[in-house]
């Protein structure tokens, strides 16, 4: 090999390397400024603009490096922006890549008081199954008791195993457990009397014939934080009775 030749390998090779690095260094500026203006939005109240930020997260950033958050804010931000459909959709992919409990070594947390303590797949989970609650209430509202009766189980299930953790998850399947059987009854007592089938991927089921609209996604959004306010209140006097006045509980896993 001549010299000549081995200085062309070389050059060759060492432009490769600069272009690869070039290019991780672009993917990764981009990544970074995905979930900063994602952050940004959600807290400024944009949470359109929050879930397309982060939505480019969930495109440039590998599976290795944590990508699930990316789905998670974007999820989280789209049923902020009454979205609810692809927020539950965008949040079961979150789920299924964020770390799991059972495989983490370190023990559960129990009784925790702030959200951030939770494990990163019970944050998903809450989150998820707050979707899936306010699609049961749209659905009940419509008068589809057995769909919505489903939906109400299927939030029970996603945050059945987070109970351990926290009064809010507990709280969480109470909530939806009582709803469920509420939509059961109704389902058994109106003898198969439902309206039709709403289309396959509807966000917005219509009502029976003669029936009251049911309510916006945004006055059930606003209705479930309300909820998830008044028991983190409580839960705040609780906490600050058992501690003579002194801790913190915000409540909300958003």
């Amino acid at each position: 090999m001549t010299h000549t030749l081995r200085q062309k390998i070389v050059t060759a090779i060492s432009l490769a390397l600069a272009l690869a690095l070039a290019y991780v260094a672009v993917v990764a500026g981009i990544a970074v400024y995905a979930m900063a203006s994602g952050e940004s939005g959600y807290g400024d109240g944009s949470y359109s603009n929050s879930a397309r930020s982060y939505g480019i997260g969930t495109r440039v950033i590998p599976d290795y490096l944590d990508n699930w958050e990316a789905y998670f804010g974007q999820g989280t931000a789209q049923i902020r922006a009454e979205a609810v459909d692809d927020g539950v959709e965008t949040l079961t992919v979150a789920l299924e890549l964020v770390p799991k409990d059972a495989d983490s070594e370190d023990p559960e947390p129990t009784d925790v008081e702030d959200p951030e303590d939770y494990t990163a797949e019970c944050r998903v989970r809450m989150n998820l199954a707050v979707g899936q609650e306010i699609q049961g209430d749209r659905l009940f509202e419509a008068g589809y008791f057995d769909r919505a009766q489903v939906a109400y189980e299927d939030a029970s299930a996603t945050v059945a195993q987070c109970v351990p953790q926290g009064e809010s998850p507990d709280q969480q399947k109470q909530d939806t457990d009582e709803k469920a059987q509420d939509a059961r009854e109704k389902a058994e007592g109106s003898n198969g009397n439902e309206p039709p089938e709403p289309p396959p991927g509807g966000n917005e089921p219509e009502p029976p014939e003669g029936g009251e609209p049911p309510p916006t996604t945004q006055q059930l959004k606003e209705e479930e934080l309300l909820r998830r306010a008044q028991e983190a209140e409580r839960l705040k006097r609780e906490n600050e009775q058992r501690n003579g006045g002194f801790g913190s509980w915000d409540g909300e896993n958003w």
